[in-house]
């Protein structure tokens, strides 16, 4: 049987401020999850510290962990991958594949009314999944949304993409 804690992918965050490298890792976990929820569920796992060397996240429908090491590489085992660790890459690599427009934005825009994330539903975002239904409410100044008017509707349907599958 696979001991996951004997294997478990570990997360670094020495070469980076200690909240920035802890939002970061949680980033790039959130993506991992949204995008390979056949290797990552169930997915909204705790990140966990181990010293100060790694962040982690175990998943027990996979069998999978994923981590960052002390020198920010990341990790994966478990599971599909084996019982071996596997390094896919850097933390700084790896973001720097992830679209982040609709993560920045909504960070930037909507999370001082909605919350930091999405996933929790507050004050009516679950209805911004559509860049029309988020266009209408700045239009009829919902909770006071008309000063995002300057927003476009690119930027309008990367917000609604994230919202859909945030990381």
């Amino acid at each position: 049987m696979f001991k996951l804690t004997a294997t478990i992918i570990i997360i670094s965050i020495f070469s980076l401020p200690a909240q920035a490298g802890e939002i970061e890792t949680n980033r790039l976990m959130n993506w991992a999850e949204v995008t390979y929820p056949e290797y990552f569920s169930p997915a909204n796992q705790p990140t966990h510290f181990a010293g100060n060397e790694w962040l982690y996240r175990t998943y027990s429908d996979t069998n999978t962990a994923i981590g960052v090491q002390f020198d920010n590489k990341v990790f994966i085992t478990g599971g599909a991958f084996g019982n071996d660790l596997i390094q896919v890459g850097t933390l700084q690599s790896l973001l720097e594949v992830i679209d982040t427009r609709g993560h920045d934005l909504y960070a930037q825009r909507c999370a001082s009314c909605h919350g930091r994330n999405p996933k929790n539903g507050r004050d009516g975002i679950g209805s911004a999944r559509n860049p029309a239904a988020i266009r209408s409410a700045i239009n009829r100044n919902k909770g006071g949304m008309s000063y995002l008017k300057f927003l476009t509707d690119t930027e309008l349907s990367d917000i609604a993409n994230y919202v859909q599958n945030p990381y």
